[in-house]
């Protein structure tokens, strides 16, 4: 599905997909690469809505064990949430 990485100060179109033990995030200026995001869904603590834009739950953050928060804006967050967390196992 379509999404965008959002850290605050810039945005990376992209593309999710959820593979069998990874949350994968390909970003559409550099799919001629190596350069993606993946993180193992062993990782994954939670998926929570969040706000950006001004906008209300147009995002999800992702975070993870470690500490670490990614955040996707996507067209429907709470139908990816649920896709996220169906695939983890807590």
């Amino acid at each position: 599905m379509q999404a965008v990485l959002w850290d605050g100060y810039k945005q990376i179109k992209g593309e999710l997909e959820i593979h069998d033990e990874f949350l994968h995030f390909r970003m559409i200026d550099f799919e001629d690469t190596d350069l993606h995001l993946e993180i193992p869904l062993a990782q994954i603590s939670r998926v929570a809505p969040k706000k950006v834009f001004g906008l209300d739950r147009k995002a999800l953050a992702v975070y993870s064990y470690q500490g670490k928060v990614n955040v996707f804006v996507v067209d429907e967050p709470e139908d990816t949430r649920q896709w996220i967390e169906s695939k983890l196992i807590f």
